[in-house]
């Protein structure tokens, strides 16, 4: 985080592009580092072009267009998939970052959750329920 605070304090382009099209901050939100990626969105980031391109991996990388980048995985898309814990630090930067979005006009609460997001949620909490079981179990047993 200090070498990002140096870059920007310092007038570097902070929405740079390499030659896979990647900014400083589409690599904050595909590593996760929330808090650097609140840092340069709250200095001018770009969050209204894609984080990244995902490829459709059901095809062959051999038999894919060359020319297709793939599908553009926005950063609501992005922070849709991500499933933290409530209170720990990652998701409170995740949450900084949809109220972030929510005062530009970007709804994330509006943005589809991935199926496969929605049975992990149904899988943890029936884990819940399970140790909540247990703890009452363990706790209302006649001594």
């Amino acid at each position: 985080m200090d070498i990002v605070k140096l870059l920007v304090s310092n007038k570097a382009d902070i929405n740079y592009m390499n030659e896979f099209d990647q900014t400083a901050f589409s690599e904050s939100v595909m590593t996760e580092s929330y808090n650097v990626s609140i840092f340069l969105l709250q200095h001018g980031a770009d969050y209204k072009r894609p984080a990244f391109y995902r490829p459709d991996y059901s095809i062959p990388s051999e038999n894919r267009d060359p020319n297709d980048k793939g599908k553009p995985m926005y950063i609501v898309d992005v922070l849709r998939e991500d499933f933290f814990e409530l209170g720990t630090d990652k998701y409170e930067y995740k949450m900084e970052i949809v109220d972030f979005l929510k005062r530009k006009g970007i709804d994330y609460r509006a943005a589809p959750i991935p199926d496969y997001i929605k049975k992990k949620a149904q899988e943890y909490s029936n884990h819940l329920a399970g140790i909540f079981k247990e703890i009452l179990r363990f706790t209302l047993k006649p001594r």
